[in-house]
């Protein structure tokens, strides 16, 4: 007689606790972070561009995501896939989906306006080059990602996180707050945490949403537009102008990717506009801006031949003036020089013109042109500018006019007290001339003040002999940029040849010198010149001569004064004796 059969053994469902902690690390990037980074690395080594290493990695990790969380769902929980709210579609999700789109939209402009207002400092522009990234996809790639991320988001998000931890907890609210806190998290890492904080209140509608209708239908057909909305505006649009009867809708493409700052893709737009109109001199213009922006100055000056070239008896002044700017930023000022002229033989009442012309004067090295241009710049001006009189001004202080200078940093410091750069300016000037107190005061002004600002009041106190704030002031400047080699040098040359011995610190300025050295790349001779300062001020002149040789050997490339070419050999001939170097005391 046959044994009898032994009826299967039931299954035992996993514990709630092991499957929701399984699927959380899961859905919001813990256990898949290491395949990652692996995937990551493999697609970087195939030469892939960004935004296409970054699309492939996202979807493929989102995807694999969502089917872990779905495979622990159905073979593990034993569950059917309606206890992650996924149904079948219907019309009402669909109607939903829109009215959740909407509310999301209105609800997320309300929220960044009124963090712009309170927060205007720490909330403006949130996010951007991330947003220009992803916006500057092409749009079918855009709305493939999109898609993706609406469907894992709210899988792992909603559907998966908010019903578990709804059983775990025993209680709906504090099971959302956790998903949407979750959820927050885990955009801080790519998008940072003020964009985590901008899409709160969009992310506490999904969840509202999810726990009205136990459906992420909606949650998902939402999400999507949401994401793909810059992708479906730029398809809409283009879509209206073809209907309209705009065979060129490359312009507007080209204009939309101009103001979200993605300089290539507007660049091409235009390149494509122009393919069907080669001579419109709009499109030829528009894209000379954005060489200029790209500082692709051969191409934007190609760009403005040929838009000069379509009327050569009546040329545009601001054409002139553009092609005159472009060989200046390229640094040929000469050769801007005549186009310049021409402008302003156009139009000789035109205050932007001769503005303009007064940084070709700049560059060419005349002072006194300069002044001139912007003195009539000045003269045709509708209202007064502080930046025309604060660069009168620079050019009166690189002439040593100093009274001139100081004149016009006062009117542009009535027109604009804001302006940092002018007090700081016209302390340099009341140094220059001995008004030590006014330079002080004019510093004293600057808030809050930069490495510059710090590095201008140090120096302020080291002419007037006091030499612990100048090091104070220096210590500061280094604070703020200690990459910067600049403060370094000033502070590791203060404690070497201080007068005051109080101050002179052998030991430090040694390993600031190095280090100002070492961020130099050891190629600038003044850099040098402090390492053998303060090797001389520890007692090692042997190196001291090593090192002031070579200093004197690089200053000597730099084509020096007769002056600083004498105190180079005369600290040289000091270390040769023994000898540290003393700074000489501040005149009296």
């Amino acid at each position: 007689m046959d044994a009898p059969i032994a009826p299967d053994r039931p299954t035992r469902p996993a514990s709630i606790y092991f499957t929701t902690f399984l699927g959380l690390a899961v859905g919001f990037s813990i256990l898949l972070k290491p395949l990652g980074t692996l995937l990551s690395s493999l697609v970087e080594s195939t030469g892939m561009a960004e935004y296409g290493r970054w699309s492939l990695i996202s979807v493929a990790y989102q995807l694999l995501a969502t089917a872990v969380i779905l495979g622990i769902v159905v073979a593990v929980e034993r569950k059917p896939l309606s206890s992650v709210g996924l149904r079948r579609p219907t019309l009402s999700d669909v109607g939903l989906g829109l009215a959740l789109f909407v509310a999301v939209e209105i609800a997320g402009a309300v929220f960044r306006l009124l963090l712009v207002f309170f927060f205007p400092n720490s909330m403006s522009n949130v996010a951007s080059s991330q947003l220009n990234s992803f916006s500057s996809m092409p749009a079918g790639l855009g709305l493939f990602i999109a898609a993706a991320a609406g469907i894992s988001e709210e899988v792992a998000a909603r559907g998966f996180a908010i019903d578990r931890l709804r059983i775990v907890t025993g209680r709906l609210g504090l099971a959302a707050a956790v998903a949407l806190a979750l959820d927050l998290a885990e955009h801080i890492p790519y998008w940072g945490w003020r964009y985590a904080i901008e899409i709160a209140p969009m992310q506490l509608l999904f969840v509202l949403m999810y726990i009205w209708r136990k459906d992420i239908m909606a949650c998902m057909i939402g999400h999507f537009l949401a994401d793909a909305l810059p992708f479906l505006g730029s398809l809409a649009m283009a879509g209206v102008f073809s209907l309209s009867g705009f065979s060129n809708v490359h312009e507007m493409l080209a204009s939309r990717d101009y103001w979200r700052g993605d300089n290539a893709g507007a660049m091409a737009e235009y390149t494509r506009a122009l393919e069907s109109k080669p001579n419109d001199p709009e499109l030829l213009k528009y894209r000379a801006g954005v060489e200029l922006m790209s500082r692709d100055y051969v191409a934007e000056i190609g760009d403005l031949n040929k838009l000069l070239s379509l009327d050569p008896k009546e040329p545009d002044p601001d054409v002139l003036i553009t092609r005159a700017m472009a060989y200046y930023y390229a640094g040929y000022p000469d050769k801007g020089q005549p186009d310049a002229d021409q402008a302003i033989a156009l139009s000789p009442k035109d205050a932007e013109l001769y503005k303009y012309r007064s940084y070709i004067d700049e560059g060419r090295e005349q002072r006194d042109a300069a002044i001139s241009d912007i003195s009539q710049a000045i003269k045709y001006s509708k209202r007064k500018k502080e930046d025309l009189y604060y660069r009168r001004g620079w050019d009166y202080q690189a002439k040593a006019d100093y009274d001139k200078a100081i004149d016009d940093y006062n009117e542009a410091a009535k027109i604009n007290s804001s302006d940092m750069r002018i007090f700081r300016q016209r302390a340099q000037v009341y140094t220059s001339t001995g008004q030590l107190d006014l330079a002080a005061a004019d510093l004293a002004r600057i808030k809050p003040p930069s490495m510059e600002d710090f590095m201008a009041r140090g120096a302020f106190h080291e002419d007037a002999g006091k030499y612990e704030l100048a090091l104070e002031d220096y210590n500061q400047a280094i604070a703020e940029a200690p990459n910067d080699w600049v403060p370094v040098n000033a502070a590791a040359w203060l404690l070497s040849t201080c007068p005051d011995a109080k101050v002179r610190d052998a030991k430090r300025a040694l390993t600031l010198a190095k280090k100002a050295c070492d961020i130099s790349s050891w190629k600038d001779g003044d850099v040098i010149d402090t390492l053998a300062a303060a090797l001389a001020e520890t007692g090692d002149f042997a190196q001291a001569v090593t090192w002031q040789e070579r200093a004197v050997e690089l200053i000597k490339a730099q084509s020096p004064s007769a002056d600083q070419q004498k105190e180079e050999d005369a600290r040289l001939d000091l270390y040769r004796k023994g000898q540290p170097y003393r700074q000489p005391p501040p005149k009296k």
